[in-house]
């Protein structure tokens, strides 16, 4: 192997270990074995690269994590959890010099993912790291970063992939002027909205890092624009699990895209309402539904299929949810893909009486209503790609051991593949992956582990 090609196996060690490392010293001292042992893997590489380089530098841009100017794909990925909580705390770069030791790392993040970081701005965390002696390691926020023949800011967006990007960006203008030709009771651009779906099938279905990256594009004054968009790929990435032929893909797309129409007819003070709903005013929120499937029928070219999923996306599997289905056992059938993706979509998006909430609590949201509101089986094929538990996730084993989240199992997604954090472990498991479907008498997991949230 070449130089790069050892820096690249050296960068996705490192990060296995600092996702491990910043859990770590959440539960223990810094001095711990168990903060350590992963401190000591993470220099032992560092090390290793800094003898061929004089200086090692990762990068946040976006949603995904650089080592010098190479991307590490698979990694942005399966650490999205971990790379957000660095981004939330102002982190964006490091760069680590010679004469990095292991003392320096363990204290580094004991600063970074302390009890005191969520009180303290990203200028008091390095002042803090100087202080107990980090030396020989810089980090901070990202300003620009020039790759090729681009500079990238970090408030660009969060997806990497320039057509999938692209793809999003037309899919919001589509929904503009569709919204605004309903409002002004033109005829939709038919053509217009089919090449936007088959333009989000291609780009995002073969992109499974950019369907998570949609994830945390939360735009705000757009919220529902944002919010159709994000249902429509959330809603793709369930079908597409699905033996659905092209053209029943497209019409998922196309029923994701149009499925709160009805929302239009909200008065904009209820829907933005910073406080809990009355009685009164939550009788008008519910009232979408129908608002939209009476103004997708006046466009016979959609067909019956985006009415349906307008009305009944609400109306739960088990029709406990709003408007009454009568004569019916179940919604549709894409009513529930539809209600499934709008459920995560929703959970994971700020809104003006709350926060966004973390993808596991949206796991946990999909698996307390899954055979109530939600299909089961739906719900199954969603958490096969987000995992039960999302990498970054600190749970407990069956053994007794604590463990973190490296990358869910998509065969089973309440069996993730995991590394050891416990003091119990042992140097051997701290260093390898663990599947944890192969041994659940041992490693099954059993829930989270009791440790504060990143």
């Amino acid at each position: 192997m070449n130089e790069t090609d050892i820096l690249l196996v050296t960068a996705r060690e490192i990060l296995g270990r600092m996702v491990t490392l910043s859990k770590s010293v959440t539960i223990y001292p810094h001095k711990h074995p168990a903060v350590m042992e992963p401190a000591a893997g993470i220099c032992e590489q560092l090390s290793a690269a800094l003898s061929s380089f004089p200086r090692v530098t990762f990068n946040i841009v976006k949603s995904d994590i650089y080592i010098e100017k190479y991307l590490l794909r698979d990694e942005s990925l399966r650490y999205s959890e971990f790379i957000q909580s660095l981004v939330r705390r102002g982190v964006s770069t490091f760069a680590f010099e010679r004469g990095i030791t292991p003392e320096m790392i363990a204290v580094l993040f004991s600063v970074i993912y302390g009890k005191e970081s969520a009180a303290l701005d990203l200028e008091l965390l390095k002042k803090r790291a100087v202080e107990r002696g980090v030396t020989a390691v810089s980090f901070g926020k990202l300003v620009a970063f020039d790759l090729g023949n681009d500079t990238y800011t970090l408030e660009e967006g969060t997806i990497s992939s320039t057509t999938a990007r692209a793809s999003y960006g037309t899919a919001l203008k589509c929904m503009d002027t569709l919204q605004q030709d309903v409002m002004a009771n033109k005829p939709i651009n038919m053509v217009a909205l089919r090449q936007t779906v088959t333009s989000l099938i291609e780009d995002f279905l073969s992109d499974r890092e950019a369907v998570l990256g949609i994830m945390s594009i939360k735009n705000y004054d757009e919220y529902l624009f944002h919010h159709s968009v994000n249902v429509a790929i959330t809603a793709l990435s369930i079908a597409s699990k699905l033996p659905l032929d092209a053209d029943m893909m497209r019409m998922v797309g196309t029923c994701g895209l149009l499925h709160d129409m009805g929302m239009i007819k909200i008065p904009r003070d209820i829907m933005n309402k910073p406080g809990r709903l009355t009685e009164v005013e939550w009788g008008v929120m519910r009232r979408h539904p129908i608002e939209g499937a009476q103004i997708l029928m006046r466009y016979e070219d959609l067909g019956e299929l985006p009415v349906l999923a307008a009305l009944e996306h609400h109306a739960g599997y088990d029709l406990s949810g709003y408007p009454t289905l009568k004569g019916k056992n179940r919604p549709h059938a894409i009513a529930r893909i539809i209600g499934v993706a709008d459920v995560f979509e929703a959970v994971t998006a700020n809104r003006a009486y709350r926060r966004a909430h973390s993808i596991h609590q949206a796991v946990s949201v999909l698996i307390q209503n899954a055979g109530g509101l939600l299909d089961p089986l739906l719900v199954k094929l969603l958490l096969n790609t987000f995992g039960v538990f999302p990498p970054g996730s600190v749970v407990r084993l069956q053994n007794g051991e604590t463990a973190v989240v490296v990358e869910p199992n998509e065969d089973n997604p309440f069996s993730p593949k995991v590394r050891a954090l416990s003091e119990n472990s042992g140097n051997q498991t701290d260093n390898q992956l663990i599947d944890t479907s192969k041994d659940p008498a041992r490693y099954a997991v059993v829930g989270l582990a009791d440790s504060r949230p990143v």
